[in-house]
Parts: C-alpha cells; sequence; structure tokens
C-alpha cells in the first residue's frame, strides 16, 4: 500500500471526524459561475447547461474526483435569473453531494451599470465509505493491509442538511466586481453530533473583479482580441487564498494563466488553462501544476468543461448580460 494514499486518508478522516473542512475548488471559475456566486444566475442572454469535471492530486494513486451540473437562464416573468446546480464531490472514503436552487434579481440602475443580487437554497449531504478506508493500524510493513482497525466509527455515516449563501454582482459592458457569501447558517456536519464552533460548515466569502482590455489596431477588429486580467480573494475560517489571473481571447479560442496563492505562506499553484468557443457550445481544459512543498510529492489537477447554449426569444425587457470570460 503506498504511503501517500495512507496520508491522504487519514488526514481526510480527521477532517471529516473534527469538521474543520472547506468547499471543493474548480479552477475554471467562469465556465461554473453559478458555484463562484448564484448572482450569475441567468446572466447570459441565452439558457445554458454547465458541465464541469476536476480529477485532483492525481500523482497520490488516491485522487479526488469532483463533478458539476448546472443549469440557468434568464426569466421575464420574474425580472431575473433562475439556476440549478448539482456536484458530487468523491475524497475516497468520502463524498459530499450538493443540490442547489437560486434566484437572481436583475436590475440596470443606469444606462451603463447594472446590478445583480443571487440568493441561493442548498441541500447536502455528506456520507463517510467506512469500508474503503485504510488506517495505519492495518498496514503490515511486509504483507501489506491484513490487519483489521482498531478505529471506531462515528455515530452515523452519514449527514444531511439545509444551507443558504447569497451574493451581488455590479458590472457595466467591459467590467464586473463581486461579492458571495455561502454557509451562512454555518450549518453543523458533525458526524459524531457534537454542536460546537469546529463542528459547522464555516461561512466562506468570495470576492472577485475581472475588466475587459480590447487590443485594437489595423490587423484586428474591435472585440477580435482582447485580454480579460481578474483577481479572486477567497476565505474560509482560517483559510485565505488568491487567485491572480489572465485571459487572451482570440475569436473562438482562449487561454488563460491563474497563479493560487494561499496567504499562509506561498504560491500554491499555477493554472494552464486552454478553451474554444462557438455560438452553441464551449469547451475547455485546464492544468493545475503545483508549485509548492506537496510539487515533489503529488502532481497537480486535470479539469475539464463543457457548457452549451440554446437560443432563446430577446428578453421583453432590456437586459444586459455579463461581459464575463467563458472558463
Amino acid at each position: 500500500m503506498n504511503k501517500k494514499i495512507i496520508i491522504l486518508l487519514y488526514i481526510s478522516l480527521y477532517i471529516v471526524l473534527n469538521i474543520n473542512a472547506q468547499d471543493a475548488q474548480f479552477s475554471q471559475f467562469y465556465s461554473n459561475s453559478l458555484y463562484l456566486n448564484p448572482a450569475f444566475a441567468g446572466s447570459d442572454v441565452n439558457s445554458r447547461v454547465s458541465l464541469n469535471y476536476r480529477n485532483q492530486w492525481i500523482g497520490a494513486d488516491a485522487s479526488f474526483a469532483t463533478y458539476s451540473a448546472s443549469f440557468d437562464q434568464y426569466v421575464d416573468a420574474v425580472q431575473g435569473g433562475v439556476g440549478l446546480l448539482v456536484t458530487d464531490d468523491d475524497r475516497g472514503g468520502f463524498n459530499t453531494f450538493n443540490a442547489s436552487a437560486m434566484y437572481s434579481y436583475k436590475m440596470n440602475l443606469s444606462k451603463k451599470f447594472s446590478f445583480s443580487a443571487g440568493f441561493q437554497t442548498t441541500y447536502s449531504q455528506k456520507k463517510i465509505n467506512w469500508d474503503n478506508l485504510v488506517f495505519p493500524d492495518m498496514i503490515d510493513p511486509s504483507l501489506g493491509v491484513v490487519n483489521s482497525t482498531g478505529e471506531t466509527p462515528p455515530n452515523k455515516l452519514k449527514k444531511g442538511f439545509v444551507d443558504f449563501s447569497a451574493g451581488f454582482i455590479g458590472y457595466n459592458k467591459n467590467s464586473y466586481f463581486g461579492l458571495a457569501v455561502h454557509h451562512l447558517t454555518q450549518p453543523l456536519e458533525s458526524f459524531e453530533g457534537k454542536e460546537n464552533y469546529s463542528n459547522v460548515l464555516s461561512t466562506k466569502f468570495s470576492l472577485h473583479f475581472g475588466t475587459n482590455i480590447h487590443i485594437k489596431n489595423f490587423r484586428f477588429r474591435k472585440g477580435d482580441l482582447y485580454l480579460s486580467p481578474n483577481i479572486i480573494f477567497q476565505q474560509q475560517r482560517n483559510f485565505q487564498q488568491i487567485n491572480y489571473g489572465v485571459y487572451l481571447h482570440r475569436r473562438q479560442f482562449e487561454a488563460g494563466l491563474w497563479l493560487r496563492q494561499n496567504l499562509k505562506p506561498h504560491f500554491s499553484s499555477m493554472v494552464f488553462l486552454f478553451g474554444y468557443n462557438t455560438d452553441f457550445y464551449k469547451f475547455a481544459y485546464s492544468y493545475d501544476f503545483n508549485i509548492s512543498y506537496l510539487s515533489t510529492r503529488i502532481i497537480g489537477a486535470h479539469e475539464l468543461s463543457f457548457v452549451i447554449e440554446f437560443e432563446r426569444l430577446k428578453p421583453k425587457k432590456k437586459y444586459r448580460a455579463i461581459k464575463c470570460p467563458s472558463f
């Protein structure tokens, strides 16, 4: 049995039982925009379906896989967008499933500036696959995993609860900024049923900003080529992270580079992204390359996204879409 697998599983068990957990993370923030901020629901003129897959820590032989699927569209009758989001996070012996419904109210504050406020309700279920776990006392140095464990399973192997989140976005033709607050009520998620501060799902704050810089000269028409610098700050309990990114758009093609910095104490990874988009679908691949102390032990993460857009009738109300990166 590879020692790296044992270490990862043991750390994961400690996290679940003591509930000092953090949300799963995607690197393609804007292809999974409902996951970033519920105010993005209905932010495009067209209806859209987004599919995302992330495979993390692939060099550890015990990779973590996260899946996401969402649908959103603008609805005239409610003067805003509606959305559905489903995520499944599989960490070997531990699984988290979330199903969310969201609504975002859209309002044009002026001829150039618009505002979107989003609200989200989530049902979350966490589950321990106890039989899949390997503990140190189960391992014989010569024979491998041959012993029984002395570890005692928690009182429950499943835990379900309802969660609430909210966010807003302000935007004009080329710039956008927003704030999302997930887990407003900090629900209890301990399998042991012990209610204290360390056993709640901590509130997560996501602050994001981006803009589009068009490059126009005798070779390129406006919209053919532009840069999109972005910054995203996230905090969940004691964990703080800043993501610095820039996208280069050239007609149907898009390339991006993100630098992820954990504030305590150093940069953790670089993200390379390539995408292709048409009027009907968008596809992207990204790779996280670790530059932290884990880089010599664990290779980064692969991520894929596929977005389908369905053309719909133009809204009756004057509608301004958010022009943000595709991935």
